[in-house]
């Protein structure tokens, strides 16, 4: 009997340990998890002291007035109801001082909107680099930051970043190199800066760039001719001075729904291949030094806009522009085109 008991004993043991380490791990995962929702909270308390208890968040960020964190103006966290922070976005709150480096002691942030607000001197990168393993998406557009962008720029969240809008600041320099490090960005918005040099080469060599915008710097030189960024989906490098002919290479770029090169130095005729690529909705190359004639063979169907003014083009207006049955917008004035329009 004593040895049937024994040989039962430790399968039956077995079990009962089966069954409480989950038990177990649940109840440590759930502690620890409800201890990070109550740092995330202290913490978002230390970000508003450090901006100086700014009015805009005043009402909102009180434990008071509400306990869940969660629910605070432009706070946003991780489902399941443990009160983790994710997102924080907060645009538009006339928010003025440096960002603290408690924002980053958010250990699960993934994106950060401060854009439309006033924040000032260089690009805060000694607050933002400790987030660097994890963020996927910046916004700090439309502020006052100015100066040159670092070198070890390329160090922010290189394996994460996605969506990176520095636009409409006072950046100035030549945009560094070590963007190219940035190997998973799918959007970058360095527009309405004071940016100078040339555009940088691995731009248009980016494995995974959609969204490409430039536009509104002092940007100077030739268009890169090594083009391989194949996923791009709109690229505005307009009001730039951007010199020469426009890269045969830019045909391989077949996702292009946008092509902006409007008010800039380039010269040369149109590409033919321009008037024939299917995906192209918006074409805009107005205001620059642009000679020759239109091809006769236009069959970019899905165009909607249309803007070839102010340059120095010649010749007749094809009839083919009656096939474009999308075209909503055409601008052609300008030019020194000649014969009647039918």
């Amino acid at each position: 009997m004593s040895g049937w008991s024994s040989s039962c004993r430790s399968p039956l043991l077995l079990v009962l340990l089966l069954l409480i380490f989950p038990l177990a791990a649940e109840a440590t995962s759930q502690t620890t998890a409800a201890a990070a929702a109550g740092g995330d909270r202290d913490t978002l308390l230390a970000i508003k002291k450090s901006w100086g208890n700014p009015p805009q968040l005043a009402a909102s960020w009180d434990p008071s007035a509400a306990a869940n964190h969660c629910t605070w103006k432009g706070v946003t966290c991780s489902g399941g109801g443990i009160g983790i922070v994710t997102e924080l976005s907060l645009p538009g709150l006339n928010l003025t001082l440096p960002i603290p480096a408690s924002v980053c002691a958010l250990e699960n942030l993934t994106r950060l909107d401060l854009s439309y607000n006033n924040l000032v001197g260089a690009f805060p990168a000694a607050a933002l680099y400790p987030c660097a393993a994890r963020l996927r998406s910046l916004d700090l557009s439309h502020n006052l930051l100015s100066g040159p962008l670092p070198s070890g720029i390329g160090s922010l969240s290189p394996a994460t970043m996605e969506h990176l809008d520095l636009s409409a600041n006072l950046l100035t320099g030549e945009i560094p190199e070590a963007f190219s490090g940035l190997t998973e960005l799918t959007q970058l918005n360095m527009s309405s800066n004071k940016l100078t040099g040339a555009i940088p080469a691995w731009a248009l060599r980016h494995g995974k760039l959609e969204y490409l915008y430039l536009f509104d710097n002092g940007l100077s030189g030739e268009l890169p001719r090594n083009v391989t960024a194949v996923n791009l989906i709109e690229l505005d490098f307009s009001m730039n001075r951007l010199a020469g002919e426009i890269p045969d290479a830019f045909r391989d770029l077949k996702k292009l729904t946008l092509l902006f090169l409007y008010k800039n130095q380039l010269t040369g005729s149109i590409p033919a291949w321009l008037f024939r690529h299917d995906k192209l909705e918006s074409l805009c190359l107005d205001e620059n030094g642009f000679t020759g004639n239109l091809p006769s063979e236009i069959t970019a169907a899905n165009l909607v806009l249309l803007n070839l003014s102010r340059n120095q083009l010649t010749g007749g207006i094809p009839q083919a522009f009656g096939n474009l049955k999308n075209l909503k917008r055409l601008f052609l004035q300008n030019n020194r085109f000649t014969g009647t329009l039918c």
